[in-house]
């Protein structure tokens, strides 16, 4: 009639992941240049990792072409996990040179790769690296956010041309621009989605001092009206004084607020994850028996 009782713990190792860590795009066309870096957390160190397109066995490839890579990564206990990056050719420099104006480098990459991203920019290059935000948090940051259109266009060039001449002398404003990159980032992974909209405003005041051309008192009176009719903060997209207005309006307030401002264009919108597709690649034939390709491109940032 004797017993005994011995208990025992079975653990478990955290969930293998892996990310981008870093990267570098191809500089040139048809350049090999490219870099990515993969980072392993989680599973049972030691880690091995093979690259798609590439003989790499390491947390880096390196000579990279334009193109799509994915990294596995196996841990000591086999479980695996995969992470993939897309390596472009730079867009930025060969756009301002072909088309000659001031323009920033912001747009063409956010439509280019896609997704939620931050994206630093550097005398070494940019580097693109997705946020990791949950997607939960990122579908009700989407429905609480509204895009007015001002009801005016204007050639961004002449905006961004004042910006720079005085670049100098608002180095400060600059500063805390950049500064509030990292209060987002923390902000929108700990879900604090009504204080990322009242950022977005406090961003707007600094742009604004930027330069003079930035907005106009019809900006500044719908912006207004916006916040009050229910907007926490919100924002002028682009270069300035014209075209589209981003605005947090929590979805309780979103009837009243589209009703007041019902004479402005407002339209819908959704974060695209794939980046730049193509659409159409097609071969038409000419009268002088010569071929051209025909190509569209839908870029979605």
């Amino acid at each position: 009639g004797c017993t005994n009782t011995a208990s025992v713990t079975i653990t478990q190792p955290l969930g293998l992941s892996s990310a981008i860590a870093n990267s570098a795009n191809v500089t040139c066309s048809a350049g090999n240049n490219g870099i990515a870096v993969v980072n392993a957390n989680g599973g049972t160190a030691p880690y091995s990792y093979a690259w798609t397109g590439t003989s790499s066995t390491t947390t880096t490839a390196a000579n990279l072409t334009a193109g799509t890579y994915t990294a596995t990564v196996t841990d000591a206990n086999g479980c695996v996990n995969s992470t993939s990056i897309t390596q472009l050719v730079s867009a930025c420099t060969s756009i301002q040179d072909l088309i000659k104006e001031n323009v920033g480098c912001q747009d063409q990459m956010l439509a280019a790769y896609g997704g939620f991203n931050k994206i630093t920019f550097s005398k070494e290059g940019v580097k693109v690296t997705p946020l990791g935000v949950n997607k939960s948090i990122l579908e009700t940051l989407c429905e609480n956010l509204v895009l007015v259109y001002s009801g005016k266009s204007r050639l961004s060039s002449d905006v961004s041309q004042s910006i720079v001449q005085n670049i100098n002398q608002k180095e400060a404003y600059l500063t805390l621009m950049m500064d509030q990159v990292e209060k987002a980032e923390k902000m929108l992974k700990e879900g604090n989605l009504d204080d990322f909209g009242r950022l977005l405003g406090e961003g707007w005041r600094l742009k604004k001092e930027l330069s003079g051309n930035m907005t106009t008192p019809e900006i500044n009176e719908l912006y207004d009206t916006a916040i009050q009719s229910g907007a926490l903060g919100g924002k002028l997209i682009g270069g300035g004084s014209a075209g589209f207005l981003l605005f947090y309006v929590p979805r309780g307030h979103q009837r009243s607020f589209k009703d007041v401002l019902g004479k402005f264009i407002q339209a819908s919108f959704k974060i695209d994850w794939e980046g730049s597709t193509l659409l159409l690649h097609d071969n038409v034939d000419l009268p002088s028996g010569k071929r051209v390709i025909k190509e569209k491109l839908l870029c979605v940032g």
